[in-house]
């Protein structure tokens, strides 16, 4: 039941193994559930818990097309919050995980085309926001960036498969105080929501981390994340997937307005590959608007990347 209330497709990304081809999407997914803690039993959300929405919980899909987009199919969930649905329903809160952004890497987190030229030794990382009590800096208050990643034809083979619980039980959490870093199970194994996935370790605490988003920066051969922070939209960079700089530049703001769901365009041949000049599109809200889209712009600022002396 992760996705019985809402879908919201995330980006699309190609996929080659063992003569089969096609596209995935990672989508966010949420259950719903009533606040017996509010008159209209809606949680607080947004900029000081300003706005309404509906109670949810959301963990990440994952759909696939063998038809060049035309369709997708929902193979199943692929990552779910450390703590489970109970958690919240109990505190009265949401639990956003964003929706989901892949990056095909090796094992050190070093980028690779793809179809990568050997699909055996690529991974998929998947990067969406998690929580979970005891966490330090701002990640004791706030969702912050998490990756999983699993084996490139596993999660080809599993996504083809017709069977959720295959698909469910590919990606593993990214941990660096467990012995082995990549083991924490990225879902809880329960259909109904009521187990408790993996532990993770944050990828940065200074910063609450909503709706990140990874893509490749080919020009000067890094990875650029971003993501909805509590005074807008910042960027921060990587060589490994895991290691991430202070925020870089000034974050994005608009007087008046909130600015929700970053999607970053490469300005190469591949909108998946950045240049120089990529674009960051985002939705633009009235203040304590969200989520009437009534008085909502979609926009853009291009990015202007250079190396530091």
């Amino acid at each position: 039941m992760f996705d019985r209330d809402y879908t919201g497709g995330g980006q699309v990304i190609r996929f080659a193994s063992a003569g089969r081809s096609g596209w995935l999407m990672p989508f966010h997914a949420e259950y719903w559930w009533n606040n017996p803690a509010t008159e209209d039993g809606k949680c607080s959300s947004g900029p000081h818990g300003a706005s309404k929405v509906e109670c949810f919980y959301s963990s990440v899909g994952l759909a696939v097309s063998v038809d060049n987009g035309a369709s997708f199919k929902i193979a199943g969930q692929v990552a779910q919050p450390a703590q489970p649905l109970s958690a919240f329903t109990r505190a009265g809160q949401i639990m956003p995980v964003g929706y989901g952004s892949l990056i095909v890497a090796d094992a050190a987190g070093l980028d690779l085309d793809n179809p990568p030229p050997d699909t055996g030794a690529a991974y998929f990382y998947l990067f969406y926001t998690d929580r979970r009590p005891g966490l330090p800096g701002a990640c004791a208050r706030h969702v912050c960036a998490a990756v999983a990643r699993a084996k490139y034809d596993q999660v080809v083979e599993a996504a083809l498969a017709d069977d959720p619980q295959r698909i469910a039980g590919v990606f593993r959490k990214y941990d660096a105080a467990a012995p082995n870093a990549w083991t924490q199970p990225a879902t809880g194994g329960a259909a109904d929501l009521s187990g408790a996935a993996g532990s993770f370790a944050p990828l940065w605490t200074d910063d609450g981390s909503a709706q990140l988003e990874v893509i490749y920066e080919g020009a000067f051969d890094v990875y650029l994340a971003a993501y909805q922070s509590r005074d807008g939209l910042r960027l921060r960079a990587s060589r490994d997937l895991i290691h991430w700089s202070e925020p870089v530049g000034s974050p994005i703001q608009e007087p008046g307005r909130v600015l929700f769901y970053p999607t970053l365009i490469g300005d190469t041949a591949d909108p998946a590959i950045a240049g120089p000049k990529p674009r960051l599109y985002f939705s633009s809200f009235p203040e304590n608007g969200f989520p009437n889209w009534s008085g909502t712009t979609l926009e853009f600022v291009e990015l202007t990347l250079s190396r530091a002396p």
